[in-house]
């Protein structure tokens, strides 16, 4: 209808982001997924001109730049998954590690951490849990069936 920024119902631009979000992180039949850091970066360069700003900065503060279920590579090379959000700091996520620089699984016990407490720790990438390699075929197995969906 050619409406533009004010003009569009709130309930509107928030069914924006939230289904541009949801298009690009799952598998279509032309192209594979994106990363859930990859989508929010999209996401961000899409703000002001086809999404409304301050509904993306809200979305960032609440989900971060590494949303809850991804995964990443530490500065320590070790691999974590995203388990919780720091509010208005979208790179100190709280995590959850999941495997050694070696490849090896790590136990359950001391492998939650909250990166805004421990400051020695940062993300380093993103990491598509679909592709980790480690000789774990436990893990691997239980990479593989939290994204079934995944081809």
């Amino acid at each position: 209808s050619g409406l533009k920024h004010a003009d569009i119902t709130e309930s509107a631009r928030i069914i924006a982001i939230a289904d541009t979000y949801e298009a690009l992180t799952h598998p279509r039949n032309w192209r594979d997924r994106y990363l859930p850091h990859d989508t929010i970066k999209m996401i961000i360069d899409l703000a002001n001109t086809e999404l409304d700003v301050d509904l993306v900065k809200l979305l960032i503060s609440n989900i971060s730049l590494f949303p809850p279920g991804s995964y990443v590579k530490l500065n320590t090379d070790e691999i974590a998954k995203v388990v919780g959000v720091n509010t208005g700091l979208p790179t100190r996520p709280k995590i959850r590690l999941i495997m050694s620089p070696d490849g090896k699984r790590i136990e359950p016990g001391q492998d939650y951490i909250d990166l805004t407490t421990n400051t020695m720790m940062f993300i380093k990438e993103p990491v598509d849990e679909t592709k980790i390699k480690t000789d774990d075929k436990r893990l691997m197995i239980e990479l593989k069936a939290q994204r079934w969906w995944i081809k």
